[in-house]
């Protein structure tokens, strides 16, 4: 069974796992005081988040970067074809 071919960045596994793991920070730091959104590291040291759920999107993201530099270091496979 073939891929259907990639339009657009959206279309890439590697994007739909960041933007994923995006919304889930973006859903869990609506609970954090509005001084302290985003941050990770500062959150897991503040107590508004707990260490697992960090290691876990920490996990995620090392798997996006590392995805990414396969992407940059052989870009022809995920060059769009016209």
């Amino acid at each position: 069974m073939e891929k259907e071919p990639i339009k657009s960045h959206e279309d890439l596994e590697v994007y739909k796992m960041a933007f994923d793991v995006a919304m889930k920070i973006f859903e869990l730091s609506k609970k954090f005081p509005v001084e302290e959104r985003s941050w990770l590291k500062f959150a897991v040291k503040c107590g508004y988040l707990d260490v697992d759920t960090a290691r876990e999107l920490y996990g995620v993201y090392n798997r996006v970067l590392g995805i990414l530099v396969t992407i940059i270091n052989n870009p022809s496979p995920w060059l769009i074809k016209r």
